[in-house]
């Protein structure tokens, strides 16, 4: 039998209770429906509290995904060293180098390149060392091609040893394709062609791409990655250590 906590009648807003069929069932609570009001109210406070949390689990991903950045650029570095110890203490080369040279390898280029955004990791000298696409792909980017990062064109086919300060030399980054920092070509979507080039002296080169939190994903000679928010000059300060003298 079921009866009314208090006996009070049925309408309005009330909380009930009911044993069902025998006094071994478990109480069930029954509602009645929310106002209009109220049922606003309440998809105002999530609304609320969606707006508060978004930014929160947006830098949370954002996070995960330059952290997955520097895990793939650490291992193109790594690649790069293996190289150099399989053939004579010498980095691979980058376009715009002789295509065709005597380290070991006919063909010694990181990535073959063929034109602007024609990359292709799989036919590159790193692949040997590194044989996962995804590895050449920024987690933050969605390009058709195959590959989001370049190499220091300064230190195409130049030995482990070339710099005086390894520490602070890049090897790999995020090329942003424009020499101003626009975006044209590859702009945010990555580099154009695999190579970054700089000359501090001559104020050339490609700009770096801020891509993730406002900032830049690199690898130096010495084999470390690090995210900061270096300049374009810096950058290219950093990448041009022929001209460099302290």
């Amino acid at each position: 039998m079921n009866c009314s906590k208090s006996g009070a009648n049925n309408t309005g807003k009330q909380l009930f209770f009911s044993k069902g069929k025998s006094n071994h069932e478990p109480l069930k609570m029954l509602w009645t429906k929310f106002t209009i009001i109220e049922l606003l109210i309440v998809i105002a406070m999530i609304t609320i509290l969606a707006g508060l949390l978004l930014p929160a689990l947006n830098s949370a991903r954002e996070s995960g995904r330059k952290i997955s950045c520097l895990n793939n650029m650490k291992q193109l570095t790594h690649a790069d060293t293996s190289y150099s110890l399989d053939y004579n203490s010498t980095f691979s080369g980058v376009w715009g180098t002789l295509e065709r040279m005597n380290a070991g390898l006919e063909e010694c280029n990181w990535i073959w390149y063929s034109g602007l955004l024609n990359m292709k990791c799989r036919e590159g000298t790193l692949f040997t060392y590194v044989n996962q696409v995804q590895s050449y792909k920024c987690p933050s980017l969605n390009t058709s091609y195959e590959v989001d990062y370049a190499k220091n064109m300064k230190s195409s086919m130049t030995s482990v040893n070339s710099t005086k300060w390894p520490s602070e030399t890049i090897l790999f980054t995020e090329e942003g394709s424009d020499a101003r920092g626009n975006t044209h070509l590859g702009g945010p979507n990555g580099t154009n062609d695999g190579s970054f080039a700089a000359d501090f002296k001559k104020v050339w080169h490609d700009a770096p791409r801020d891509g993730h939190s406002k900032g830049n994903v690199s690898t130096f000679f010495d084999g470390h990655a690090a995210w900061n928010r270096m300049t374009w000059e810096e950058i290219a300060f950093a990448c041009d250590f022929p001209n460099r003298s302290k």
